[in-house]
């Protein structure tokens, strides 16, 4: 995680990704990372501007997820899918 943290490995998503874990650690005061195989996503429900430009920086920074991913799909408009 340091290596990523400090630019040395990975992307700038990469970065700004472990950054955004690392401080919601920090807030819930998380004791250490723990090693994950899948992961869910929660909370990607569109809530505004400041959430999407959120992902879309990610994916032009090169985002993409490392281990099988769900995430809940309620906003999207399945009849303009």
């Amino acid at each position: 995680e340091t290596s990523i943290l400090e630019g040395r490995i990975g992307t700038a998503a990469d970065q700004i990704a472990l950054r955004t874990i690392c401080r919601v650690a920090s807030i819930t005061s998380a004791p250490k990372l723990i090693p994950v195989t899948q992961a869910h996503i929660d909370g990607c429900t569109y809530i505004g501007p400041g959430g999407l430009r959120f992902a879309e920086k990610l994916v032009e920074l090169g985002g993409k997820v490392r281990i099988p991913t769900t995430l809940n799909s309620q906003s999207t408009d399945r009849r303009r899918w």
